[in-house]
């Protein structure tokens, strides 16, 4: 745990991170669940390929929290402990 959180500047270590999080800030822009991603591929949007419920926990971290990246960073440390964030 000391060297993950050594680490902690580093991450978020994945690209996957940010598409995950503009989905949950697309979550708390609607209002909640939507199927389709209105902010891909205006105007029709595309439909979600992932389970929601990631998604929906990011969005209400990111609603207390405010800060996107000190999210993905919370995240991204308890996946890296093996400790199941999803």
């Amino acid at each position: 745990i000391i060297f993950q959180a050594a680490m902690w500047q580093g991450f978020p270590l994945f690209m996957d991170d940010y598409y995950h999080l503009s989905v949950a800030r697309g979550f708390l822009e609607a209002g909640g669940w939507i199927g389709e991603a209105f902010w891909e591929f205006a105007p029709v949007g595309r439909p979600h390929l992932y389970p929601p419920f990631y998604h929906i926990c990011l969005a209400g971290c990111l609603a207390l929290l405010k800060n996107p990246i000190l999210v993905a960073k919370i995240f991204n440390f308890c996946n890296r402990l093996n400790v199941d964030a999803y």
